[in-house]
């Protein structure tokens, strides 16, 4: 008993720290995930035009617009989930469903885990009116079928913010793609962009702990029985 218990201890301790070490060492494959660079003067706007380039990010379609968080229209403040600045997809006064930005990570195979965040601009303030309709960005995955992320909450004279996330498997490198898919509101918020490694969730570390603890006690029924 004493050289098996001893077994199921080190087993316990070597899962234990292979987990710990997997969520401590998660990598982050998105470049400038937040629309922080190359930088917009604040209290303004930027577009960009198809063809064009966000400090990694890829600009298709007609435009899309990169916000300080300190701009301001009407008495509608438009600020950013964090730090200075956050994406536009709708580009300048909604421009289609055309308006998309991608960027290719070096990810390798393995499971993944992509956040975000979607902006939706209160329809208060003087432009009320064109900020009246649920805020929707389409996610595209290595080119498979666009998964839409809506946010329908309103925060008075601001933006609201809503985080999403998303497991998926890649073979190798990974293309992400957001699109347009607000059909007439003028704005649809995208920031802190993120894809790391999947990591156990801590149902997992109570499956593992559980596991063990059933192994332990049918040990000792075991010894018990040949006692």
């Amino acid at each position: 008993m004493g050289g098996e218990f001893v077994v199921l201890i080190s087993r316990i301790c070597g899962a234990i720290a292979l987990l710990a070490a997997s969520q401590a060492g998660a990598v982050e494959y998105v470049v400038n995930g937040g629309f922080e660079s190359p930088g917009t003067l604040p209290g303004s706007t930027t577009g960009y035009f198809n063809g064009g380039n966000i400090g990694g990010w890829a600009v298709s379609g007609n435009d899309v617009t990169v916000i300080s968080t300190t701009y301001s229209e009407a008495g509608l403040a438009f600020n950013a989930s964090s730090g200075l600045a956050s994406l536009d997809i709708t580009g300048g006064g909604n421009t289609g469903p055309s308006n998309s930005v991608s960027q290719m990570l070096a990810t390798t195979a393995g499971r993944y885990r992509i956040s975000f965040s979607v902006g939706n601009a209160s329809p208060t303030g003087g432009n009320a009116a064109v900020y009246g309709e649920a805020s929707s960005i389409g996610l595209s995955i290595n080119g498979g079928p666009a998964r839409i992320f809506t946010n329908a909450n309103n925060t008075p004279f601001a933006v609201n913010w809503q985080r999403f996330s998303v497991l998926f498997v890649t073979p190798g490198a990974t293309t992400i793609s957001f699109n347009n898919t607000t059909v007439s509101d003028n704005m649809a918020g995208l920031d802190d962009v993120s894809v790391t490694n999947a990591v156990p969730e801590p149902a997992s570390w109570a499956l593992l702990i559980g596991g063990f603890g059933l192994t332990g006690l049918a040990m000792r029924r075991r010894q018990a029985a040949l006692a």
